[in-house]
């Protein structure tokens, strides 16, 4: 284990986020200064209409030919657990299954926000989609990085970005689809620093 898990006080240059969370900051590219900042205020950047139509349509193509697949497994036809969601279905292993969704997780401008807040060789950890059908129950409060069992506060483990919506492609989790208003599956911490992002901006 690295000597910056073990002993965080001995590393300098170290930036706090949130509640004791703590990054080294890598790379800065000029073109991504006001999400870094944003990110540090707020603790979250909107990347708005970065996929182009073609993209999007393909991937959404892709999904709903996975979604009707006994191969893709079967959590694709639901969730095994209430936690998971029994009428939420998801197709992980996207890499494996279509190239479709390759162009998501290495966009240039996500690429960069990466390199800066994470050390070097960091590694895509779960990539899939969800879907959550109408009628679905709200998942309790977590946090996505809750199966990591190291203490907190701790050094900043990786990345989701997010949003809220029926359609989800994740890896972190890009939206594909139009917001409708289903947030039961991210809800906003009132420990947070600034208000939620409004539909319009998501």
């Amino acid at each position: 284990m690295s000597l910056r898990y073990l002993r965080p006080t001995t590393i300098h240059n170290r930036v706090t986020l949130g509640q004791g969370t703590t990054f080294l900051p890598g790379k800065r590219d000029p073109s991504i200064t006001h999400h870094i900042s944003h990110i540090l205020e707020h603790g979250y950047a909107i990347l708005p209409r970065i996929f182009t139509f073609t993209q999007v349509s393909r991937a959404l193509s892709e999904l709903a030919r996975l979604e009707s697949q006994l191969s893709s497994g079967p959590a694709a036809q639901g969730g095994r657990n209430p936690f998971k969601g029994f009428k939420t279905r998801r197709v992980y292993a996207l890499p494996d299954k279509s190239r479709a969704f390759d162009c998501f997780p290495i966009h240039d401008t996500v690429l960069k926000i990466l390199d800066h807040f994470l050390e070097e060789n960091y590694l895509v950890t779960s990539y899939h989609t969800v879907t959550i059908e109408p009628g679905e129950r709200e998942q309790e409060m977590h946090t996505d990085d809750g199966l990591i069992d190291l203490p907190r506060p701790r050094p900043l483990m990786g990345i989701v970005c997010w949003r809220p919506s029926p359609k989800v492609l994740s890896a972190a989790k890009w939206t594909c689809a139009d917001d409708t208003g289903i947030m039961s599956r991210a809800r906003w911490s009132p420990s947070m620093t600034s208000p939620p992002p409004t539909a319009q901006q998501l």
